[in-house]
């Protein structure tokens, strides 16, 4: 799953992996799983940027996706960027079908951690990227989290016998 920051990847990708009964991942965690194993100290994401610049972060995050190599039958919620990255792009391919999962841009500036002035240039850019290279797209604007899990168990459902029938 991508889209932006809160817009409940970790929340209803938990809920939804519970739900079916498979693996969930949060490219986040993982990323701060790395910074603690190589540090011994925990820091929250923005914190890591902040301290020790973006791209260090962007790095572990790099780092974080191809340890993701391989996984199959997984919900994973991707961090804001790890699709701004060719590469990365080219990992997320190999690991099934991304969920875009949307928000209006109201609700995102909103919940977003980012200084005003970068937003909307961020905002504008992986907006195309999101919508470009995700396969499936669920608007979570104004839903209920319990909605949004049976229709993401929908799509869940509809690639997994798209895949069982290839």
């Amino acid at each position: 799953m991508c889209g932006f920051q809160g817009v409940g990847k970790t929340t209803l990708g938990k809920s939804l992996a519970q739900r079916i009964s498979v693996e969930f991942f949060d490219t986040d965690v993982i990323v701060l799983e790395y910074f603690f194993e190589k540090h011994a100290e925990r820091l929250s994401c923005k914190d890591i940027v902040d301290q020790k610049g973006e791209p260090y972060f962007r790095a572990l995050e790099k780092d974080a996706l191809a340890s993701l190599k391989g996984v199959r039958g997984a919900v994973i919620a991707l961090g804001g960027g790890p699709l701004d990255d060719e590469e990365n792009r080219r990992v997320l391919l190999t690991l099934g079908e991304l969920v875009y999962l949307t928000a209006s841009y109201e609700t995102v500036k909103k919940r977003s951690r980012l200084e005003l002035i970068s937003f909307d240039a961020l905002y504008s850019w992986r907006r195309v990227i999101f919508e470009s290279y995700s396969n499936h797209t669920i608007d979570t604007e104004g839903k209920q989290e319990i909605d949004l899990i049976s229709e993401m168990q929908g799509v869940w459902e509809a690639i997994s016998l798209e895949t069982s029938l290839k």
